[in-house]
C-alpha cells in the first residue's frame, strides 16, 4: 500500500467531513476522492497513522488538564467489528464504546482533543483491545500522556472513574485527579458514618464559603472512605431554580479550591467536543465493517476537529460552525491545487 495513496485519501476524507458529508459515496460524488468505494475501504483498514495522537500531543499547548470520559457510538448493523449492546440513558442500542481524552485549559482556550481508544465489553475484547475497567482506561490514557513528557496539571473525570479501586491506586499515580463523587457513598467524618450528601447538608450556603467570581458556595473537607483511607471532598452549592443544587467532587491535587473548581468545570469541554464530532463531523456515520477502518474514521474526525480549532484561534469570534465552513473551503482548495499540480 502506498503511503501517498493513504495521504490523498485522508485529505479528501477530511475535506468531506468538513463539508458536511456523512458517507464515502457522497465524498466520491462531490469529487473529493480519487479512488472508488472498495479501494477507499481497503486503504482505511491499514494500520498506518493509528498513532497520530502522539504528534498531536507534541504540538499541544502547555498547562493543560487531561479530561477523560467514555463515548458511545450507535451503529445500525451488528456486522461491524466490535459492536455490542450499549446501555445509555435513552435505552439499549447496538454500538461501540470508546475512551476519549482531551487537554482542557482554565485560561479559556478551546479543548485540545487527543484520541479515542476502543473500550470493548468483556465478551468483545481481543488481545489487541482488551477489556479495561473505567479506572484502568483512565490510567492507561493518563500514563501514556505522562510518559510522553507532557506536564499534566491533573486528570478530570466523571463519577464512573472515581471508584474505590481508582482512589486506592491514586497514591501511587504520578498525577492527581479531580472527579465527581457519588453523593450516596458513605464516608466517615468525626467518627460519624453517613452519606456524602448528608454530610454536605451540614455545610449548606451560609456555612460554606461564597466565591463571588464563581457564583457558588463551596467547602472542602477531609473524610475517611472505608477501604481507601483519607480523601478530600469538595461540596459545591450553586443556584438552581428557586434553591440550590449540590455537586460533590473528590480531589487529590494540591491546589486552591477555586483552581480545582474552575479546572473541573473545563471538563465540560470534552462533552462539547463529543457533540461537535457527532453533529458537525459525522462521527457516528461510518459503516465500514472493519474495526481498523472505524478507528481511522474516528481519528480523521478528530483531525478535522483540530482544523476547526485552528480556525477559531485565528478568528476568536467564530462559532464552531463558522470555523468549519472556512476550514472546508481551505481543505477543498488544497485538494484542487494538489490535483492540478499532479495533472500538470
Amino acid at each position: 500500500m502506498s503511503s501517498t495513496a493513504l495521504t490523498r485519501l485522508r485529505d479528501g476524507y477530511i475535506a468531506g467531513l468538513l463539508s458536511g458529508f456523512s458517507s464515502i459515496r457522497e465524498m466520491i460524488a462531490a469529487g473529493l476522492m480519487c479512488f472508488g468505494l472498495t479501494h477507499c475501504c481497503r486503504l482505511m483498514k491499514s494500520e498506518s497513522e493509528l498513532n497520530a495522537w502522539r504528534k498531536r500531543l507534541d504540538d499541544a499547548p502547555e498547562g493543560g488538564y487531561l479530561a477523560v470520559d467514555f463515548l458511545k457510538i450507535k451503529h445500525e448493523g451488528a456486522r461491524i467489528e466490535g459492536v455490542d449492546r450499549q446501555f445509555t440513558h435513552q435505552g439499549v442500542a447496538w454500538g461501540q464504546r470508546f475512551t476519549t481524552s482531551s487537554l482542557v485549559f482554565v485560561d479559556g482556550q478551546d479543548p485540545y482533543m487527543l484520541r479515542a481508544d476502543p473500550a470493548p465489553s468483556e465478551r468483545m475484547a481481543t488481545a489487541d483491545y482488551p477489556y479495561l475497567t473505567a479506572s484502568e482506561a483512565m490510567m492507561n490514557v493518563a500514563g501514556d500522556v505522562l510518559v510522553s513528557g507532557y506536564e499534566l496539571k491533573g486528570v478530570l473525570v466523571d463519577a464512573e472513574f472515581t471508584s474505590k479501586l481508582t482512589l486506592r491506586s491514586l497514591p501511587h499515580f504520578p498525577t492527581g485527579i479531580v472527579g465527581r463523587f457519588r453523593s450516596n457513598t458513605k464516608v466517615v467524618y468525626q467518627g460519624q458514618r453517613l452519606q456524602a450528601k448528608a454530610l454536605a447538608e451540614q455545610f449548606r450556603p451560609g456555612k460554606a464559603r461564597y466565591y463571588k467570581r464563581l457564583r457558588l458556595y463551596a467547602k472542602r473537607l477531609s473524610v475517611h472512605l472505608p477501604d481507601v483511607g483519607e480523601i478530600a471532598l469538595i461540596f459545591i452549592w450553586y443556584a438552581h431554580k428557586t434553591g440550590f443544587k449540590l455537586s460533590v467532587l473528590v480531589s487529590t491535587i494540591e491546589a486552591g479550591l477555586q483552581e480545582l473548581i474552575k479546572a473541573y468545570k473545563t471538563r465540560w469541554g470534552l462533552e462539547v467536543m463529543h457533540r461537535t464530532l457527532r453533529q458537525n463531523l459525522a462521527l457516528a456515520t461510518c459503516q465500514c465493517f472493519a474495526l481498523l477502518a472505524q478507528l481511522k474514521h474516528i481519528d480523521w474526525c478528530i483531525e478535522a476537529l483540530h482544523r476547526l480549532r485552528r480556525e477559531r484561534q485565528r478568528n476568536p469570534t467564530f462559532s464552531w460552525k463558522q470555523a468549519q465552513k472556512l476550514a472546508a473551503e481551505k481543505a477543498k482548495y488544497a485538494l484542487v491545487t494538489e490535483q492540478t499540480q499532479l495533472a500538470a
